[in-house]
């Protein structure tokens, strides 16, 4: 009987948690953790939301992929450590990346994202947009195929 009550408890929580927005599976089984609530009762939590498709960690990691590629002009890089940071599956992550890139062009999300950090007018130098390019989680190949392609003018070389 205790235990069926501590199980209710925890499934009105995890429906609390989730109402307020998507969550992975781990973080919301750290959540629910956090809360107090013991393994077996998280374990069997999660089976029902599971089962109830309450829970989709595919689906979670494709729209964070997408808000973050389209809104903060993230690359292939940053995208994926976000979502294993987030407790993402890794077999998820390679198949969230390949599905959201073949809707997003990487040199195109680089553009916006140096258009966005460097005003127009202005003349950053070449090593600040390589750096901020690969803190943005965007290759080599992408950074110089960007950088290259612009010209000579459109950076210092300081």
């Amino acid at each position: 009987m205790e235990k069926d009550a501590a199980f209710k408890r925890a499934l009105k929580s995890a429906y609390d948690i989730l109402a307020r927005r998507p969550h992975a599976s781990r973080e919301l089984e750290k959540k629910l953790a956090d809360k107090g609530v013991d393994d077996e009762t998280v374990k069997d939590v999660l089976q029902v939301l599971f089962e109830k498709k309450f829970l989709d960690d595919e689906d979670v990691a494709l729209r964070w992929a997408q808000a973050r590629i389209r809104d903060r002009h993230w690359g292939k890089a940053k995208v994926a450590a976000f979502l294993q940071d987030k407790g993402i599956d890794r077999h998820i992550v390679d198949r969230v990346q390949e599905t959201v890139w073949e809707a997003f062009s990487e040199p195109d999300i680089a553009r916006k994202a140096v258009a966005k950090r460097f005003p127009e007018g202005t003349v950053p130098p070449r090593t600040k947009v390589l750096t901020f390019l690969k803190s943005r989680g965007f290759s080599s190949g992408v950074i110089y195929q960007l950088v290259n392609a612009v010209d000579g003018e459109a950076f210092t070389d300081e």
